[in-house]
């Protein structure tokens, strides 16, 4: 079952990666570099997820090998949403 902050990481993904399959044939804990995640989308990823959810990624959390599935991503958002 796909969480609410997973469905908008698919659509943030959506509007600012060029991806390899559709969108929703992505499932949670598939490698976003498999699909066509690459160290400049992520940051198109990250400005997104920073703009829908308010907050600024750790440094150490710039690092697209760090966040590589919607699964990694979610488990991030839901601990900065919680700490804000």
């Amino acid at each position: 079952m796909i969480t609410d902050i997973e469905k908008t990481v698919k659509d943030i993904i959506k509007k600012s990666i060029d991806v390899k399959i559709p969108i929703d044939e992505i499932g949670t804990e598939d490698d976003l570099l498999n699909v066509g995640l690459t160290s400049r989308n992520f940051l198109k990823l990250v400005v997104g997820i920073e703009t829908e959810w308010g907050f600024e990624f750790d440094d150490e959390f710039l690092n697209f090998n760090k966040l590589r599935t919607l699964k990694d991503i979610s488990a991030y958002i839901e601990k900065r949403v919680d700490k804000n």
